[in-house]
């Protein structure tokens, strides 16, 4: 009976004691982000995000609102960025309080269902793309980590405006299709769920999403090859004439257009088209 009563509470005992797994894949896996609402009292949050491109493409997302807001927002199946490879992207918002708070970007280059991050370096890597802070070094008295003074493009981190924040350039050989990106705000956290008791790293302690009043927003982009490789195409056509290129500069005939992107030029003038 003795060791039948230890084996009972052996089993009794081990979940209490289980500590909790930053790396656990429920808080990566299916794009996995904290749902809550925000019970910070400071009016934090975001009206509204517009992320931009250097090739004159945007859009604008509603974004959860401020005080008592949701914090995740899924804007996947109503906003997507027609970007090109190589593009930079540019990433400004509205909030009626934007301190003390920092921004990070992650693209799901590999379309695998997760953002992959190194939770311990603080670096840029997997799919980590830009941050206004992350640091990992203690406070002085060890409670918990200390302000991140460094954004990820090595400029100083604002503490009164995280919108001033780091561009991001796509890589140039960045295979045509639909990515998934994620801007949350939260506090010196790479953790794409969001900080909470379960995602900490280190010597973080509190400081949880929701009572700081953060938030995550995911939405698509679609990335289409640049337009390189038809800059030394000819513009001497005569006006009224029009020659389809795709998008290598190869031309193609108007009567073979297949599905796609093109880039039409009519004398001088030059513009991209969609074929259905």
């Amino acid at each position: 009976m003795k060791k039948l009563y230890s084996i009972a509470l052996a089993a009794i005992l081990t979940p209490a004691f289980a500590m909790a797994d930053a790396t656990d894949s429920q808080y990566f896996e299916n794009y996995a982000a904290f749902q809550g609402t925000s019970s910070h009292s400071g009016n934090r949050g975001c009206t509204k995000l517009v992320v931009s491109d250097d090739k004159g493409n945007s859009t604008e997302i509603t974004g959860p609102g401020s005080s008592s807001h949701t914090i995740f927002t899924d804007a996947t199946a109503t906003n997507t960025l027609q970007t090109e490879a190589g593009a930079t992207l540019t990433f400004t918002g509205t909030s009626a309080n934007a301190e003390w708070m920092h921004n990070y970007v992650f693209i799901d280059f590999g379309n695998d269902g997760q953002f992959d991050v190194d939770l311990n370096s603080t670096e840029l890597n997997g799919d980590l793309v830009a941050f206004t802070g992350y640091y990992l070094g203690m406070k002085s008295d060890g409670t918990d980590t200390a302000d991140p003074e460094t954004q990820s493009n090595g400029s100083a981190t604002n503490n009164g405006n995280y919108w001033d924040m780091p561009t991001v350039t796509l890589p140039a050989d960045l295979a045509t299709g639909f990515y998934r990106v994620r801007l949350k705000n939260d506090w010196n956290s790479v953790h794409p769920y969001g900080r909470t008791a379960n995602t900490l790293v280190g010597g973080q302690s509190t400081n949880a999403i929701d009572a700081n009043g953060g938030y995550i927003i995911d939405f698509m982009i679609y990335v289409q090859p640049g337009l390189a490789g038809v800059e030394n195409i000819a513009t001497d056509l005569v006006e009224g004439e029009v020659e389809y290129y795709n998008l290598q500069g190869v031309r193609v005939a108007a009567d073979n257009l297949s599905t796609g992107i093109y880039v039409a030029r009519q004398g001088n003038k030059a513009t991209k088209v969609l074929v259905k």
